[in-house]
C-alpha cells in the first residue's frame, strides 16, 4: 500500500497521509496529485472533512487551474450524465406535480438541462441558476444566471422562490447548515418546496468503497445525519427516496431554524468506515495481483474517483489489466494514476477479461446485468472494488 491510514477511537477520525486528488478524466495519463486528507465528526453530528486549511487552499487551486476537469459531468455532457438528469427529473415531477408559472431557483447546475425541462414542459415562468462555474450562455430570456456562490451575501433578484432545486451541492459547501437556512429564507410561506439530492455515504462506508472519500466532498451524510440537519434548519420531509447511494428529498418551510446542541452523532458509523477502510484495499489488490500472476487478464470497470484511488494507492501494475466505463466520453482519456487508456464497456475487448472488478460500486448490480447480456459475462465473476465481499449482505 502506498498511503498511511491512521485511526483515531477516542474523537473518530479517519487520516490518509497521503491521498490521491480525483479530478476526472484527461487526455494523457500522469500528473496525480497526492494531499493529506481526513474526516472526522463535525459538531452537528456528520460526519465531514478535517483536511487543514493548507490543504483545502491547494485544492482550490487544483480546481481551478485551466487543466481542471469535472469529476461528474452535469447533465446534458453525455448520455449517462442525461440518465442521472431524468432520474432526478422524474422524482421532482413525482413529487411536485405543477411547476406552471412558478419561479425556480436551481443551485449549482451546471448546464441548462433542467432549466430547458421545466421552462418548456413544465411551464416553468421564471428559472434563476445560481453556479459560479456556468460559463455558457442561455438564448432563453427567462433563465438568469447568477455566477456566484449561495452563501449568507447572495441577494437574488425579484420574488421569492417557489420552487429551489439543489441536486449534488450539499456534499460540497463549507457550511451545510448555512446553506439550508439561506434556501429557508428564500422560499415563500406556504405550499413551497426545497428539492435536495446528495450522497448517502452509510452502505459505501460499511462496505469499505473508496469512491465516498474525496477532496471535493466536505460533508458526508447517512440518512440518520442529514434528516437532522434538515429538520434542525426549519425543514419537513414531505418525500423522500434513498437510490443508488443518493438521498432525494422534498422539503417543505416548517418553521425557524433550531440553534440548540446536537446530541446524536455518526460516530458509530465513522468507527465502522475506520476498520473498513483500513483493509478493504489489500483485499481487492490480493484479488488482483493473485490474477495477474496466474496470467489471467482482469477488467476494471468505472473511470471513477474508485478506480482511481486502487491505483493511486494500490501499486498496481499495469500487466493483465483492461479499464473500462459506459460513458462515451472517457473512452480513449486516461484517469491520473493509471497510464492505460479507458476502453468504452462495448467494446469487444471485454471478452478478453477472466475476472471484472467493479470500481464504480454503486451500480454493481446493473454493471452485472449489462455485462451478462453484452458479453456473456456471468455475475459471479464480477467483484465489487471494496471491503465487503458483496454489498448484498448488509441488505
Amino acid at each position: 500500500m502506498n498511503s498511511h491510514l491512521a485511526v483515531q477511537t477516542a474523537a473518530p477520525e479517519i487520516s490518509f497521509d497521503r491521498f490521491p486528488l480525483w479530478q476526472g478524466v484527461f487526455d494523457r495519463p500522469g500528473n496525480q496529485r497526492f494531499y493529506p486528507f481526513s474526516i472526522g465528526m463535525n459538531e452537528l453530528g456528520f460526519i465531514c472533512q478535517k483536511s487543514g486549511a493548507a490543504v483545502r487552499n491547494k485544492i482550490v487551486e487544483a480546481y481551478g487551474a485551466s487543466d481542471y476537469s469535472m469529476p461528474t459531468k452535469p447533465p446534458g455532457a453525455s448520455r449517462w450524465a442525461n440518465w442521472l438528469g431524468d432520474l432526478y427529473i422524474s422524482f421532482i415531477e413525482e413529487h411536485v406535480p405543477s411547476m406552471s408559472g412558478k419561479k425556480v431557483m436551481e443551485i449549482g447546475a451546471g448546464s441548462f438541462y433542467l432549466a430547458d425541462h421545466f421552462l418548456r414542459d413544465g411551464g416553468a415562468a421564471e428559472y434563476v441558476i445560481v453556479d459560479p462555474s456556468l460559463r455558457s450562455e442561455s438564448e432563453d430570456s427567462r433563465i438568469t444566471v447568477i455566477r456566484d456562490y449561495f452563501d449568507d451575501r447572495l441577494e437574488p433578484p425579484g420574488r421569492d422562490s417557489d420552487a429551489i432545486i439543489s441536486l449534488n451541492c450539499l456534499e460540497h459547501v463549507s457550511d451545510p447548515f448555512k446553506f439550508l437556512i439561506k434556501a429557508n429564507s428564500l422560499l415563500k410561506t406556504g405550499d413551497r418546496r426545497l428539492i435536495l439530492v446528495f450522497p448517502d455515504i452509510e452502505t459505501q462506508f460499511r462496505t469499505g468503497d473508496y469512491n465516498a472519500l474525496c477532496f471535493e466532498h466536505l460533508n458526508y451524510f447517512s440518512e440518520a445525519s442529514a434528516n437532522r440537519l434538515i429538520r434542525k434548519a426549519g425543514f419537513s420531509i414531505i418525500a423522500f427516496k434513498k437510490e443508488l447511494d443518493t438521498l432525494f428529498y422534498i422539503l417543505e418551510r416548517s418553521g425557524a431554524p433550531d440553534m440548540s446542541p446536537v446530541t446524536e452523532r455518526d460516530d458509530d458509523l465513522l468507527r465502522i468506515a475506520a476498520e473498513n477502510y483500513k483493509d478493504g484495499l489489500r483485499t481487492i489488490v490480493s484479488v488482483i495481483r493473485d490474477a495477474q500472476q496466474s496470467g489471467r487478464t482482469v477488467a476494471i470497470h468505472g473511470a471513477c474517483n474508485g478506480m482511481n484511488t486502487l491505483f493511486a494507492l494500490g501499486g498496481i501494475s499495469s500487466d493483465h489489466i483492461l479499464l473500462f466505463d459506459g460513458d462515451e466520453t472517457k473512452t480513449g482519456k486516461f484517469i491520473p494514476s493509471c497510464d492505460l487508456p479507458i476502453l468504452h464497456a462495448s467494446s469487444a475487448r471485454y471478452k478478453e477479461a477472466d475476472l471484472v472488478i467493479v470500481a464504480a460500486v454503486t451500480f454493481i448490480e446493473q454493471i452485472r446485468s449489462f455485462l451478462e447480456s453484452h458479453h456473456g459475462i456471468p455475475p459471479e465473476r464480477v467483484l465489487p472494488a471494496c471491503a465487503a465481499t458483496d454489498r448484498e449482505q448488509l441488505a
